[in-house]
């Protein structure tokens, strides 16, 4: 059992993350939670609800995903030291009958950072699986994430209240 209360089991969606471009940028991470957990729906999981999300950084409507090596990593985090920029988790609940999606923002003040911190943070926590090269719940969250206006878990990745609301109302306690 997890914090929520609810029981989870992790599945892996291939499905291509691609945001499609034709969509404002803040519904791009919504529009990718939703071909996930529709992936998941159409390989016959009848019996329960999906729970599915992505997770994207955008500074000045600029996307800055997962790095592809260190170098990718250091120019994210050059850019976005020192600034504002915005965290958008799209979620997408679904099950065979009902399907509830939303999108939570929320915005993270960064502080300066020197070179040395910066490969220092590449090199310690390995920020390659994370959108804009950087975790939150690791030492950047401690020690240079200024203030946030918004959701700390949305930056983690789960906007964990907004999802508890959605499973609560619009699936009945898991409506199964």
């Amino acid at each position: 059992m997890s914090y929520s209360g609810y029981e989870f089991d992790i599945v892996v969606a291939d499905v291509d993350e691609t945001p499609d471009e034709s969509l404002e940028y803040l519904s791009w991470a919504q529009d990718i939670a939703l071909r996930k957990a529709q992936a998941i729906i159409d390989r016959g999981s009848d019996q329960h609800i999906v729970l599915a999300a992505d997770t994207m950084v955008f500074l000045d409507g600029l996307s800055y995903a997962k790095p592809s090596d260190h170098q990718d990593a250091a120019r994210m985090l050059k850019d976005l030291a020192g600034r504002s920029h915005e965290v958008i988790t799209g979620v997408a609940i679904v099950n065979p009958h009902t399907t509830a999606c939303f999108s939570v923002k929320t915005i993270v003040h960064l502080d300066a950072m020197t070179e040395d911190e910066i490969d220092f943070y590449i090199r310690e926590f390995k920020p390659m699986d994370k959108a804009g090269a950087y975790g939150i719940q690791d030492w950047m969250g401690i020690c240079k994430v200024r203030r946030l206006e918004g959701s700390y878990t949305n930056v983690m990745g789960l906007p964990m209240a907004e999802v508890m609301e959605a499973l609560n109302c619009s699936f009945s306690i898991l409506d199964a």
